[in-house]
């Protein structure tokens, strides 16, 4: 009987030790499972966050660029403004999570660039759990909150519409004669062959300006230079405010500090534009030469509008 009680009491012994150990597992696995569900959760939630702050941006963008006057030099300052952190904020909370941090930056290539039709904006979000694993065996006190960092990329095509070149069959401006010595499409070649329109083919033909930004440097110190612009001058940015050549065009009008410009390769590539800049590094006044050579005097030509295409996904966050 002895024996038997002994027996008895082993068994006992390792079935609770048994159950014991399951318990203990059990409460490892749920953990684990809870953890992993905290864990996709937080990656679902920083994916949300970064894609709702790219679109809050982009959509800021494309709205501003519909808008007459605006200077795609300013774009940038868009990245600092707060509609793209609470959209982010927004889409982080509605997963259950905070948005702890939310960073812009300009991707590549230039939005001010007449050569850079394509204006790249990056995001990044990094969000945490709001609630905690349970404590349990494996995390004796308190538990733990997941973190996860994402990012987004947006990218915006400037597609012109109403500033393509005027004529049929897309051919050159009104004003754009044959025999004009720089390249097609380009702001010089524009200029340059507006000016032969306004009697100075032989100058023009004549002489090499080179690139745009160095025509305040090239052309003959008897055209008058000035930093204010009246209707008519030749308007010209060096290469350092307009990279990666400088730019020219012809001013139109002048309100409120503020240029109305005909010009090429700037809005789009190779594309005929007229809109509003806030300035620029030199004028160079040409007698003769008129603004507004699409319509007649007095009779502006319509605003040009952009129709942009936005692309936004998800990259990797070791690319912001």
């Amino acid at each position: 009987m002895t024996t038997r009680r002994s027996e008895t009491g082993q068994i006992v012994i390792v079935l609770v030790v048994f159950c014991a150990a399951m318990a203990v597992l059990a409460a490892a696995l749920l953990q684990v499972g809870e953890g992993t569900d905290q864990r996709a959760r937080a990656d679902t939630a920083a994916d949300a966050a970064a894609l709702a702050g790219a679109k809050a941006i982009g959509d800021q963008v494309t709205n501003l660029l519909k808008v007459v006057p605006f200077d795609l030099n300013h774009i940038g300052d868009l990245l600092g403004h707060t509609l793209g952190y609470n959209a982010a904020a927004q889409f982080a909370q509605e997963n259950g999570t905070s948005l702890t941090d939310f960073r812009t930056a300009l991707g590549s290539g230039n939005p001010t660039s007449p050569l850079s039709p394509t204006i790249t904006l990056k995001v990044r979000a990094t969000v945490r759990t709001n609630d905690k694993t349970s404590s349990g065996p494996i995390r004796q006190i308190g538990g733990v909150q997941s973190i996860s960092t994402s990012a987004a990329e947006l990218k915006i095509e400037l597609l012109g519409a109403g500033i393509g070149a005027i004529g049929s069959g897309g051919g050159p401006m009104p004003g754009v004669p044959l025999g004009d010595p720089y390249p097609p499409g380009q702001c010089t070649w524009y200029v340059a062959g507006r000016l032969m329109s306004a009697g100075y083919s032989a100058l023009v033909q004549s002489s090499t300006w080179g690139n745009a930004g160095d025509w305040p440097g090239n052309i003959p110190p008897t055209f008058n230079r000035d930093a204010t612009p009246v209707a008519g001058d030749v308007a010209t940015w060096f290469s350092g405010t307009i990279p990666p050549y400088g730019h020219v065009a012809i001013v139109d009008q002048v309100a409120g500090g503020r240029i109305l410009v005909e010009d090429y390769n700037y809005i789009a590539p190779l594309t005929y534009g007229r809109h509003w800049m806030n300035g620029a590094d030199v004028f160079i006044n040409f007698p003769g030469l008129t603004g507004n050579a699409g319509g007649l005097p007095g009779d502006p030509l319509p605003p040009p509008t952009l129709h942009p295409k936005v692309d936004i996904h998800l990259i990797q966050t070791s690319r912001f």
